[in-house]
């Protein structure tokens, strides 16, 4: 119902995303303020051509992230700017709860205090990586759906092949937390 009340204000129609839930208090909101809403399928989601669905979450800009990211596949990966590493760390967890994406990479400096905000979310299994070694381990261990990774002293190159490693599968949906 919060976020309904803040992004539908004076629409009468929704339309919410294939993999949103609408709770009781958001069928209550709807409901009170006689909205209208449909189920959009995943036909209408541009995005949804592309088997996994990456946001790139730069609070660290760099010219090796903004080359790394500039060599993505465009329908794989969305690219937002973040002013800093709690922001981007929050846009990440709301993104994939929201089923607007299917993981997120974050760019920060912070990285092990990135990865600890997102894990107070139970949809979110956020890890940092170093390296794209870190990241088939990190996918076997924890399923991770949020990689923090730290721009600074890496070259395009570099960031490239864990963007790569990242976005060579889907996160896997976890059956049990792992804590």
């Amino acid at each position: 119902a919060e976020i309904l009340e803040k992004q539908a204000r004076g629409g009468r129609r929704v339309r919410i995303g294939p993999r949103s839930i609408l709770t009781p208090t958001a069928h209550d909101f709807l409901r009170t303020h006689r909205m209208a809403w449909s189920r959009r399928s995943d036909d209408a989601n541009p995005a949804a051509t592309s088997p996994v669905r990456w946001r790139a979450l730069v609070a660290a800009a760099s010219p090796a992230t903004d080359a790394a990211l500039g060599d993505q596949p465009a329908a794989r990966w969305d690219r937002q700017l973040s002013g800093g590493w709690q922001e981007a760390a929050d846009a990440a967890v709301s993104a994939v709860c929201r089923g607007e994406i299917d993981g997120a990479v974050v760019f920060c400096r912070e990285t092990a205090a990135a990865a600890c905000r997102a894990n107070r979310n139970s949809k979110v299994r956020a890890a940092a990586a170093n390296s794209a070694a870190d990241v088939q381990g990190i996918r076997c261990t924890l399923a991770a759906n949020v990689y923090c990774i730290d721009p600074e002293g890496r070259n395009a190159f570099e960031l490239r092949n864990l963007l790569r490693a990242i976005a060579s599968s889907a996160p896997r949906a976890s059956t049990a937390r792992h804590d």
